[in-house]
């Protein structure tokens, strides 16, 4: 069996402050691949710019489209089915010193398989987790390596009081789409409904935004 080829994105060091600060901060949220769809497109990704201290939302599954057109979150949260076109436009605007920050393969994967073949995000890519996994490894080497986002954000003594916990996200994602179908299944949503699109959008926001404070208290 040939091997898995290894990531092209570089070894992980440590960013400097300055490139903590101007980074862009990106999660996808949407559906893990199963037996019957080896990639399945995200349904959103959320976008923070802390330098610029902006935080938006992109809808891609039209789906979802009639939650986009009824939202008021104190935030941008839009709509386009041209997923493509937007990660076209995030790769022209990160730098190397500028990079795109995200927790996992995942996001990395997503925009390679999309844009990679004209556009190498190697070099504009950070992976959060290899990052907390480097600094943990070198400050608490007695102790076993986080593995999710919420635990390095523990292991780091941030506040997780506004973190949205008990939550099924792909669940969230479903429960939203249904009530979607029809304008008059969205207009006679119930509480669970809305409450379920607040805690999708919710949070992708603080998984972009605690990203930032991780790494600054990581400095």
């Amino acid at each position: 069996m040939a091997k898995k080829p290894k990531k092209a994105y570089r070894k992980e060091t440590f960013p400097s402050k300055k490139t903590i600060d101007e980074g862009i901060y990106i999660d996808f949220e949407g559906f893990a691949p199963n037996l019957h769809r080896n990639k399945i497109p995200p349904s959103l990704i959320g976008i923070y710019r802390p330098a610029d201290d902006c935080f938006r939302q992109i809808v891609f599954n039209d789906k979802l489209k009639r939650a986009v057109e009824d939202t008021d979150v104190g935030y941008p949260v839009t709509f386009n089915s041209e997923m493509k076109s937007v990660l076209i436009e995030l790769h022209s605007e990160a730098r190397k010193n500028r990079p795109l920050f995200a927790f996992s393969e995942y996001e990395y994967d997503i925009i390679d398989d999309e844009i990679g073949s004209k556009r190498s995000i190697k070099k504009r890519y950070r992976n959060v987790n290899l990052i907390a996994k480097k600094y943990f490894k070198d400050n608490q080497p007695d102790k076993p390596l986080p593995s999710s986002l919420l635990e390095v954000i523990e292991r780091l003594n941030l506040d997780t009081t506004d973190k949205v916990k008990d939550h099924s996200i792909t669940t969230c994602i479903r429960t939203v789409k249904v009530a979607c179908k029809t304008r008059k299944k969205w207009e006679d949503r119930d509480k669970e409904t809305r409450d379920a699109w607040n805690i999708l959008l919710e949070h992708n926001r603080w998984d972009c935004m605690i990203m930032h404070k991780a790494l600054l208290k990581m400095l």
